[in-house]
């Protein structure tokens, strides 16, 4: 008799996913007889196997068994692990209160049918998300993740440090993304707008911007101003006309120059920044040059003849007061030559001080005269004049006459007239020819001119075998004297005086002891 088994199919399920009950299907079986197992999955789901009594028996969807008893099969699925999600990303708009119908951003994800999701926000410059919480994973595919994210707001400042902004221009909190509106453009006093730094963007970064307002230096003006010191204190006074109106660069530094002023030095002064609103003034201030004015009573310019209580120094411009000859200083001395008065100041004077000076008195000079005074021999008065100094003077009398003598001049010898002086007339002695001649043989001396009244000596030196015998005056007769050395007498006129040398004669005697034995004789040649 044949059994009939039956044969339970049990449904079961690994997930998460609570069913209401396990689906089960029984068949009556002959023994021996096969039945076919079928294994359908979900959407969402998979096949894992068959399992007897929680042993796998078959990992095929579709199983064939051969009934031998009663037995339950159970097949076994699982959820799928690609199960298809979506997640949406939401920026919103820029009303700040609605978003968009359409997606930003749109992430096809895949998971675990039942399990949660896994989505996750993205990072969106200027925007923050919305907190989601995740769904779980639908087994058809259909779960949609929604992730909004509101729009960021930040702060937005403009900066200048020129005059204020002006025009509907964007400012404070303001959403990302949003249209910016800049100022009118901005003005600084010195400066011409050069742009905002960082560069302006037309519309809302994503972080707190302040845009700061930066310039190009403009050329503007400034004053250069010259001041002269005062002559009557140290202070000074402004030369108006020569006031300059420069122009520079904001920001830089002035170009001021010193002028060149006749009797002025200028003083050291700083170039500065020039100012922006055209207030920058340079002074520049020049001090008198100061100058030594001396006074000398005469030449040589030195210390000796400085004037004691007048000059010394001034500054350019001042006035200066001469001194006066006779009340401040002494008159020139007169010399030998000269007697003085004042004349004038060499260089001539400048009563205004434009430069060192050195004024020499220059005195007008008077020729005096001396009396000069001719004598004779015997201080006899010939001549008396008076007569300039440096002329010569000139004897205009009679000659002057000394017995004897021939007048030859004056002593000491006439000059220029440097003083008094008496001249005295000289005379040389008239003189006489005196020859000293000789009779015989010997020697004489004493030839010669003789002045008159002079006595000179004559000499005789008889020469040997003779003798002296005496002087013949003009072959006179008798001697005038013998002596061998005679002083004439004082000279009157020409005169010849000869020496007489008589020769000496001695007796030769021969005689013999004895006549009768011979004559002896004596004979002259």
């Amino acid at each position: 008799m044949r059994k009939i088994f039956s044969l339970l199919l049990a449904l079961t399920a690994t997930a998460t996913l609570t069913f209401a009950a396990p689906q089960s299907d029984s068949k009556a079986v002959n023994c021996g007889s096969t039945a076919t197992l079928t294994a359908t999955p979900k959407t969402g789901y998979h096949f894992v196997e068959w399992q007897k009594d929680g042993v796998q028996v078959s990992t095929s969807a579709s199983y064939q068994v051969t009934a031998a008893a009663a037995a339950t099969y159970k097949a076994i699925f699982a959820p799928n692990t690609n199960t298809p999600y979506t997640v949406k990303h939401y920026q919103q708009n820029l009303d700040g209160s609605t978003y968009p119908a359409v997606a930003t951003d749109v992430d096809n994800l895949t998971g675990t049918t039942g399990a949660p999701t896994a989505a996750e926000a993205k990072s969106y410059p200027g925007f923050t998300k919305v907190d989601f919480e995740q769904g779980t994973i639908a087994a058809d595919g259909t779960t949609v993740i929604t992730i909004n994210y509101t729009r960021n707001k930040y702060a937005l400042s403009w900066v200048t440090d020129g005059d204020a902004l002006t025009g509907a221009y964007t400012s404070g909190p303001v959403l990302y993304g949003a249209a910016i509106t800049a100022p009118n453009t901005p003005t600084k006093t010195g400066y011409t707008f050069a742009g905002w730094t960082p560069a302006t963007s037309a519309t809302m970064p994503a972080e707190a911007t302040t845009y700061t307002a930066t310039w190009n230096p403009a050329t503007v003006h400034y004053t250069v101003k010259h001041w002269q010191q005062n002559l009557a204190n140290d202070d000074y006074t402004e030369v108006v006309g020569d006031r300059e109106d420069k122009t520079g660069t904001t920001g830089t530094n002035t170009v001021a120059a010193a002028k060149s002023y006749t009797g002025f030095n200028s003083k050291p002064f700083s170039q500065t920044s020039i100012a922006a609103d055209g207030s920058t003034v340079i002074n520049i201030y020049y001090d008198r040059q100061t100058y030594t004015i001396n006074f000398y009573k005469d030449s040589p310019a030195d210390a000796g003849n400085k004037i004691a209580g007048f000059g010394g120094t001034f500054k350019y411009g001042a006035t200066v007061t001469a001194p006066v000859a006779g009340t401040d200083f002494q008159v020139k001395e007169a010399t030998a030559q000269y007697t003085y008065t004042f004349d004038a100041w060499s260089p001539s004077i400048s009563y205004t001080v434009t430069g060192n000076a050195e004024y020499v008195a220059t005195w007008a000079s008077q020729l005096r005269s001396y009396t000069i005074t001719f004598v004779n021999y015997n201080g006899t008065v010939l001549q008396s004049t008076s007569v300039p100094y440096g002329t010569t003077p000139v004897y205009e009398g009679a000659t002057p006459t000394k017995a004897g003598s021939t007048w030859t001049g004056w002593s000491p010898a006439v000059v220029a007239v440097t003083g008094e002086a008496t001249y005295t007339a000289t005379f040389d002695a008239d003189t006489y020819a005196i020859t000293v001649g000789k009779e015989g043989e010997g020697d004489v001396t004493g030839t010669g001119n003789y002045g008159y009244g002079a006595t000179p000596t004559i000499t005789a030196t008889a020469a040997p075998c003779y003798t002296f015998k005496g002087w013949k005056k003009n072959g006179s007769a008798g001697y005038v004297s013998t002596d061998a050395s005679y002083t004439l007498p004082a000279i009157t006129g020409v005169a010849t005086y000869t020496a007489v040398f008589e020769l000496n004669t001695f007796t030769i005697t021969a005689t013999s002891d004895d006549d009768s034995q011979g004559t002896v004789t004596v004979t002259i040649p």
